[in-house]
């Protein structure tokens, strides 16, 4: 289970339940998620299968697609509109 510092723009990314959010304002919450994951292996298994992102097809579309072959090539569409080169 990946454990995460950083901004808070990943929730937007990624599923919040899929990974461990490590807040150096709060650190006893991820510390208390390890420990509760480290001793309920059946609830760290739902967390292993959990989906990675946060709204699927969406999110792919929004943020990975680079090309026509990923999510229909929507972000690098976006990209040159904003470039004005398209």
């Amino acid at each position: 289970v990946p454990i995460y510092f950083g901004s808070r723009f990943v929730f937007e990314i990624f599923n919040p339940k899929a990974f461990i959010f490590f807040d150096l304002d709060i650190p006893q919450q991820a510390l208390s998620q390890i420990q509760f994951y480290e001793q309920n292996p059946s609830e760290y298994e739902k967390m292993l299968n959990e989906p990675i992102l946060a709204h699927g097809q969406e999110t792919i579309e929004k943020y990975f697609s680079w090309d026509k072959s990923v999510g229909n090539g929507m972000l690098k569409a976006r990209i040159r509109r904003m470039m004005g080169l398209n």
